[in-house]
């Protein structure tokens, strides 16, 4: 319009944007208010594969598979991204806090019923008190330190772990960590309003731009030939939740 005054601003309207994919043997279903399309589905996936790259006992070529199979009481690595050395130490936090109920060297113990990523076998009281002798996140028997910092390309930690077949699985709690590393990616991009689920876990930001929180509904336990209903619905914001 060659009449309209340039002097005043035209503001954008915020509008819901959908990224959906598959990550970490489930799928994720992300929602955001933007005035635009501020992130990609291929930044998401993108780092999803870097935070496998580090928990995932089910990559081979993962850091954690590496340090689950090395040979060596001591094993110096660089960790990158800091993955690895937060999962320790939020799994010593929780672990801290329920006297030891939480424990991410369960691993041979989990495999063993056939619930992990390895072959699962007859679990007598005796195999089971055999694989026990692996299992423990004291200090004393599990721990993580530095090495040098002083190089930011080299971020060296010393992992050091008492029985060569104790095997760290952060399954328990990757999942949730990711959701938490996805959305500081959002808030760091500016984006605050968001709903964020990724296998059953949960986290929301902001409410949305008209004001109202987000409805997260809980399914109803039922066997899986009945119709799905919902048990609950929740309004949320700035809230984490795991729905399962």
């Amino acid at each position: 319009n060659s009449g309209a005054n340039p002097s005043v601003e035209i503001k954008q309207t915020e509008q819901a944007y959908k990224l959906s994919g598959e990550a970490q043997g489930s799928t994720y279903h992300i929602t955001y208010y933007a005035a635009k399309k501020t992130i990609a589905k291929q930044e998401v996936d993108s780092m999803l594969q870097l935070i496998d790259a580090s928990l995932s006992t089910y990559d081979s070529n993962s850091l954690i598979t590496a340090l689950n199979a090395a040979d060596s009481n001591y094993v110096e690595f660089d960790d990158y991204n800091n993955y690895f050395s937060e999962n320790i130490r939020l799994s010593r936090q929780v672990y801290q806090i329920t006297g030891g109920a939480f424990d991410p060297t369960v691993a041979p113990l989990v495999n063993g019923w056939g619930f992990g990523f390895g072959e699962s076998e007859e679990m007598t009281q005796q195999r089971v008190d055999s694989l026990l002798q692996y299992v423990g996140f004291d200090f004393s028997e599990v721990r993580l330190s530095k090495t040098d910092d002083r190089d930011p390309a080299h971020p060296g930690r010393m992992f050091y772990k008492k029985h060569l077949k104790t095997t760290i699985d952060f399954n328990a709690i990757a999942q949730g960590f990711s959701v938490d590393v996805l959305a500081d990616y959002f808030v760091n991009r500016g984006v605050t309003q968001y709903m964020i689920e990724l296998g059953g876990e949960v986290k929301v930001g902001d409410a949305k731009p008209d004001g109202k929180a987000w409805n997260l509904g809980v399914d109803k336990p039922k066997s899986l030939d009945e119709a799905r209903e919902l048990q609950a619905v929740l309004q949320l914001s700035n809230t984490a939740i795991a729905t399962s």
